[in-house]
């Protein structure tokens, strides 16, 4: 166990040339569809593409100097996951027999002409269309390729920069980088009962979008990232997008449900409904045993991590088990879609899934809407007329603001106001729900 497991070991190929090693090396590589990152006289490094059978690994292949065909193996994890369930120790397993296949196959006589061709081609010059090529290659395998759309992979990177720029626009406007207000966060689109469920409907869809801080946008971009990789290939780039959607839909209004007066916002609630998605595959789709067991047990520690640790305070863990359930209830239904061999029939089924779910958060929003409390229908008032805003802003003092929210059209002269035991009682309660969000007492990350 390591932030980066790795697993090294040492492949004996006596008789045989330096080249001759090199070139059994890159044709298994080949076979084995891994990417080759880099070639020298001593050895060669390979990247294991990230998929839903792979985390993520590089092999370093390194010839020892003076050795009788002596190699040193090394498959390290390109991520940080802490245990890698044997992927380094296989992937050289892999390694070995697909060059010792290769090598049965082979003639010395082929093998040694392949070995000559080989030196020659190395020595050549690099045409422009290979310098390109090579560049292009760059490009793609480097950190920044994460943020950019390319085919088959184009509803993440798109996600993922949306939510970064809408915080950098956040950032420009003068909200705090690392803690905004509360303030700033109601005013750009935060979850909260009093007023989502009152007018303010777009908030279920926005609070997917903005982030308390810098540290909570890059945890959730980096468990989006690492979803995405795997989900993606797997759903396709159409129902990647919905699935954010609707999973950040449904997150959004049980969060309303289990404690709408809390100010809410994050993607994790939709992270958490991909991760639902990709559980239901691991659970009921045709995937080899063997990667299944690997990845389930590996989502199904982060997820149950993630579900303990959202049970302290300020964690919005309402939001995670809705995107979670509504995500595994989605899965179920696209899983279901590949059952049918014609791609519109698939696509019909996962349409109508799709329409099923987003039936159930409008017919759950709206009851939400019909039964809330009056209290809610008070602090809608309070939020239009501008005087929690000024509260909160710090340009009304407490006395005003007690007097103001029994009559709005007191805005700064303290006066005496008669009210009833009933009002004064709303009048308390009100106030002391505006201290908590001015303190930021009420407000959670999902």
């Amino acid at each position: 166990m390591a932030l980066k497991p790795s697993y090294n070991d040492k492949l004996h190929l006596p008789g045989l040339s330096k080249t001759e090693i090199l070139i059994l090396a890159l044709e298994a590589s080949q076979k084995l569809e891994w990417n080759i990152e880099e070639v020298t006289p001593e050895g060669a490094r390979f990247e294991v593409p990230f998929n839903m059978y792979s985390h993520g690994e590089e092999i370093t292949f390194t010839i020892e100097p003076g050795s009788d065909g002596e190699v040193a193996v090394r498959s390290q994890s390109s991520s940080v996951q802490f245990v890698d369930y044997g992927k380094n120790r296989k992937n050289i397993q892999k390694l070995r027999e697909t060059m010792e296949e290769i090598k049965t196959s082979l003639t010395p006589e082929e093998l040694t002409q392949k070995a000559k061709d080989f030196e020659e081609e190395c020595n050549r010059p690099l045409t422009e269309e290979e310098k390109a090529y090579l560049e292009e290659e760059k490009k793609r395998n480097s950190f920044w390729s994460f943020f950019i759309p390319r085919k088959g992979f184009i509803a993440t990177p798109i996600l993922i920069d949306l939510n970064i720029l809408v915080f950098i626009v956040m950032i420009a406007s003068g909200v705090g980088i690392m803690s905004p207000s509360t303030l700033s966060l109601l005013k750009w689109g935060a979850d909260f009962g009093p007023l989502t469920l009152t007018g303010d409907w777009w908030r279920a869809v926005t609070c997917n979008f903005i982030h308390i801080g810098a540290f909570h946008l890059l945890m959730n971009m980096y468990a989006f990232m690492y979803v995405g990789l795997l989900l993606e290939d797997l759903i396709g780039s159409r129902r990647m997008f919905m699935s954010y959607l609707l999973t950040g839909l449904c997150s959004a209004v049980f969060s309303l449900y289990m404690h709408g007066e809390t100010i809410s916002a994050g993607a994790s609630g939709a992270i958490f409904g991909l991760y639902g998605i990709f559980l239901a595959f691991l659970f009921f789709h045709r995937i080899a045993k063997e990667q299944r067991k690997a990845l389930l047990t590996s989502i199904l520690i982060f997820v149950g991590y993630n579900l303990v640790y959202g049970m302290k305070a300020g964690i919005d863990n309402a939001a995670h088990i809705g995107g979670l359930l509504s995500g595994f209830l989605l899965g179920i239904i696209y899983v279901c879609s590949y059952k049918f061999e014609k791609a519109d029939a698939q696509r019909t089924v996962s349409i109508l899934g799709e329409l099923g779910i987003f039936c159930i958060f409008l017919f759950s929003f709206l009851m939400l809407c019909k039964n809330v409390p009056p209290l809610y229908q008070d602090i809608r008032g309070e939020w239009e007329s501008g005087i929690v805003e000024a509260y909160l802003n710090g340009e009304l003092e407490q006395s005003v603001y007690d007097v103001a929210i029994v009559n709005p059209n007191i805005k700064a002269t303290p006066v005496i106001v008669n009210a009833s035991l009933e009002n004064t009682l709303g009048q308390l309660k009100i106030m002391n729900r505006a201290l908590d969000y001015k303190e930021n007492k009420n407000m959670v990350l999902k």
